[in-house]
């Protein structure tokens, strides 16, 4: 895994929670919320921190309940609504407190970025609390609305069956071959993560909530919000894939960028800098995604694969 520096700031009393808090390393454009996913902990977007950092944001990762630094014991019994609860302490701490000390930062309204499950947790969030960020990254995520039967589908599964012994019991194993970090290729299944952050990853993953895992079957939501909304995600997502991609774009009003041949973990596959320059264009310059969404992902798509013909 990439180096980078942070700060854990304690945000919550009752479970305790912690965040990672990075500092931007140039003079400051904005700040990015990141929600991890199932089993996974703020480690997981090591690359993205330092990619987001080096061009002047402020990034705060939070370990939902039970997860990362977080007392394991809090996992036990947590819902999707729990999770949400955890954001929305994270946001506001933010926003109380940006000026302290602690973090001595220029406030701007956050944007925030969830990552499977926690695709889930912001969907929920932005459609109770959008006034709170500047526009949201749906990044892999778990289909608006919740999985339906595309949960059993893609569980009962090799890739499926070799990432639930992670997942209900924090069991290790096969891990190459899960749903996390392959991609099937052609027969056979490919794993796009190096084998330093597989074993990383072996290193910090966690078991989940089964009561929270279940609470991806379906969800309500309301009316989208009136933020941008950029969903991103691969054609090779072992999860959700270009057509759970499309449903999610739907209820937004946009349209998905899908990314070629990239794990379901695409912060950490070998070609998670076109993942990360994706979402720095949309943060960069989110309403032209919300004016003209055709146009945007158009232009997106040919700067991360342009036209070598040409």
């Amino acid at each position: 895994m990439n180096k980078v520096n942070y700060k854990t700031i304690p945000f919550n009393e009752s479970p305790k929670l912690v965040m990672r808090y990075y500092k931007a390393e140039m003079p400051q454009k904005g700040i990015i919320v990141f929600v991890h996913g199932v089993s996974h902990g703020a480690w997981c977007w090591s690359k993205f921190v330092d990619f987001f950092t080096k061009v002047g944001y402020a990034c705060f990762v939070i370990n939902l309940r039970g997860h990362g630094e977080n007392d394991i014991k809090d996992i036990k019994g947590a819902k999707l609504s729990d999770y949400l609860t955890d954001v929305v302490h994270c946001v506001e701490y933010i926003k109380n407190n940006y000026n302290s000390p602690e973090i001595n930062i220029q406030y701007f309204k956050p944007f925030i970025i969830g990552h499977s499950m926690g695709g889930a947790i912001v969907e929920m969030y932005i459609d109770k609390y959008s006034d709170e960020v500047e526009g949201a990254i749906l990044f892999a995520p778990v289909t608006a609305g919740g999985m339906s039967l595309r949960i059993l589908t893609t569980s009962f599964s090799i890739r499926g069956f070799s990432t639930l012994p992670t997942a209900f019991f924090g069991k290790k194993i096969f891990l190459s071959i899960s749903n996390f970090f392959a991609i099937k290729n052609k027969i056979l299944y490919k794993c796009t993560v190096s084998k330093a952050d597989l074993e990383y990853s072996r290193k910090e993953l966690c078991k989940e909530s089964i009561r929270a895992m279940f609470g991806l079957w379906d969800f309500e939501l309301k009316d989208a919000p009136n933020i941008p909304v950029f969903v991103i995600g691969s054609d090779k997502d072992a999860y959700f894939p270009i057509k759970s991609l499309n449903e999610t774009a739907a209820f937004y009003d946009t349209k998905p960028m899908i990314l070629k041949g990239l794990c379901h973990d695409m912060m950490l596959d070998f070609e998670w800098e076109k993942a990360a320059q994706s979402v720095l264009e949309f943060i960069n310059s989110p309403e032209k995604l919300k004016n003209d969404k055709d146009a945007f992902i158009r232009n997106l798509k040919n700067k991360i694969y342009p036209d070598k013909s040409k």
